[in-house]
C-alpha cells in the first residue's frame, strides 16, 4: 500500500509536467497551453506565475502523500 502512495505522488508531478506538451500538441485549452503561448510571446511574468502554480500543486501533493504515510503506517515517526 505504501509504495503505491510514493509512486502516485511522483506520477502526479510527471502528469503536471506533461500537460504543457500534451496541450500544445492537441491544442487543448488549459494551463499547459497558457504556458506555451506565454513562452512563444516571451511574456515572462505569466511563465513564472504558471510555473509557480504547477510547483505549488506538486508540493501540496507531496504533503498529502506524507500525511497519508503517517496516517496509514504507525511506524513512521515525526522528528
Amino acid at each position: 500500500m505504501i509504495p503505491t502512495l510514493t509512486i502516485s505522488g511522483l506520477q502526479f508531478a510527471d502528469l503536471l509536467g506533461g500537460t504543457v506538451v500534451l496541450e500544445a500538441i492537441f491544442a487543448w485549452p488549459g494551463i499547459g497551453r497558457v504556458i506555451f503561448e506565454a513562452i512563444i510571446q516571451r511574456y515572462y511574468p505569466m511563465i513564472q506565475s504558471d510555473i509557480l502554480v504547477l510547483r505549488f500543486c506538486v508540493v501540496i501533493t507531496n504533503l498529502v502523500v506524507d500525511i497519508a504515510y503517517r496516517t496509514l503506517n504507525a511506524r513512521v515517526e515525526l522528528n
